[in-house]
């Protein structure tokens, strides 16, 4: 998905009204009754259902061309209907199988839709608020936070979890401010990126996660149990960075993990939470 996904579906959607261009008689307004099925399929599939195109959004395209891509679609269910009624000499016997069809697509589409939340875009709940409410009350307003990242739209990195909300509600700084950076030009793309890439796929302490914490200044760590790449196991078994600073866990809560980056630190056994 992005910004520069279905460009070759523009035409495509083009020739998605063919079918139905192709039907009307010259001279006057009346469809013509013999339209080959191709044409509807063509049709159908040009709307919208074969949409990861570049360069334009696919989920953009596809809402708009919902309704006609509908209507090429049941425009093609009632020619095969015709079709079944001819080949078998009897109307309600292509009758009943576009019943047939028309019922299993409906079952299909509800079973589809029971559970049309998509959980993995709500990427903060009640612990995360508590532990943005813990930064907003215990850390210093110069904390600077390393927060886990995932890839989006084309160049773009998205948060993973309530770590998003900490630039909003507390005014802390955050390796990556908001998905709406891909606004901004290149320069402040690419800047944003070479901070937000690499936590995309770090899961331990290495070299280069210390080289990111140097670069950027980073106090503090947010990280959330089964999200991201870079998880609290692998935090409580970090080794003392070059700098002397090592990963001491701070605050606990419902899988909500925020680490100080400090000179030689251990995990302190009162933590909060």
């Amino acid at each position: 998905m992005g910004p520069r996904k279905g460009l070759r579906t523009v035409p495509m959607a083009a020739c998605g009204t063919s079918p139905r261009v192709s039907t009307i008689s010259p001279g006057c307004c009346k469809p013509s009754s013999s339209v080959h099925p191709s044409k509807h399929a063509w049709g159908a599939a040009a709307s919208g259902l074969i949409p990861r195109l570049p360069p334009l959004r696919p989920d953009h395209f596809v809402i708009v061309l919902f309704l006609p891509s509908c209507l090429l679609a049941s425009g093609f269910m009632l020619h095969l209907a015709r079709v079944i009624g001819r080949a078998t000499g009897s109307v309600k016997r292509g009758a009943c199988a576009l019943g047939v069809v028309a019922c299993f697509l409906g079952i299909w589409g509800a079973l589809e839709t029971r559970n049309i939340v998509n959980w993995g875009t709500q990427i903060a709940d009640e612990t995360d608020m508590l532990a943005v409410a813990w930064i907003q009350a215990n850390t210093p307003p110069d904390a600077r936070f390393w927060m886990n990242t995932a890839p989006w739209q084309g160049r773009i990195y998205r948060p993973v979890d309530g770590a998003s909300w900490i630039p909003a509600l507390t005014g802390r700084w955050t390796l990556l401010p908001s998905i709406h950076y891909g606004a901004g030009g290149q320069d402040v793309i690419s800047g944003i990126n070479a901070y937000a890439e690499p936590a995309s796929r770090l899961k331990t302490c290495t070299s280069e996660f210390w080289r990111l914490v140097e670069d950027a200044k980073i106090t503090h760590i947010y990280v959330k149990a089964g999200q991201g790449s870079l998880g609290p196991s692998a935090l409580a078994k970090c080794q003392q960075g070059p700098d002397g600073l090592r990963p001491v866990l701070l605050h606990s809560a419902g899988g909500v993990q925020i680490y100080g980056l400090l000179p030689g630190g251990k995990a302190d056994p009162s933590i909060d939470g």
